[in-house]
């Protein structure tokens, strides 16, 4: 997964003017998520996304094509990511899917056992500037005039 939020070689980046990032959605304190991931090893080639190149999904499909219902989910890792405030994360996901014809009944049937190795990286938005609060925990207020003025 080269690349994910570094600078392009050779020098740093040049400045664009381009409009606020939209969040990632369902995490609004995100400006960009990117993922990589590859099967089992051996069992195919490295896949990437990234929510600000318009690929992020919060499921990845599962490739076995037996599997019914199934996929990698990387909403509950983004989660636990948000909570700690970390910016990258590697690890190992199962599908959630089922082998069959028809996709059984929960404790029936076959799970499927796919697994990926993913790597995941995240951007956090700037925080919003706050006005300083006055001593009452309140904003403060500037005198306007004489009533406004102690005597």
């Amino acid at each position: 997964m080269l690349g994910l939020f570094q600078q392009p070689a050779g020098g740093p980046a040049v400045a664009e003017a381009r409009p606020a990032p939209r969040p990632v959605p369902g995490f609004p304190e995100l400006a960009d998520a990117a993922a990589a991931w590859a099967p089992a090893p051996g069992q195919g080639p490295e896949q990437e996304m990234r929510h600000a190149a318009g690929t992020w999904a919060p499921l990845i499909p599962c490739d076995n094509p037996t599997c019914r219902g199934g996929g990698f989910d990387l909403v509950s890792v983004v989660e636990r990511m948000v909570s700690f405030r970390e910016t990258e994360k590697a690890g190992i996901l199962v599908c959630s899917g089922w082998e069959g014809d028809a996709a059984p009944d929960a404790g029936e049937g076959t799970p499927c056992v796919r697994t990926i190795r993913y790597r995941l990286a995240l951007a956090y938005r700037a925080p919003s500037p706050s006005v300083p609060a006055g001593p009452s925990g309140g904003s403060r207020k500037a005198p306007s005039g004489p009533a406004d003025t102690p005597r």
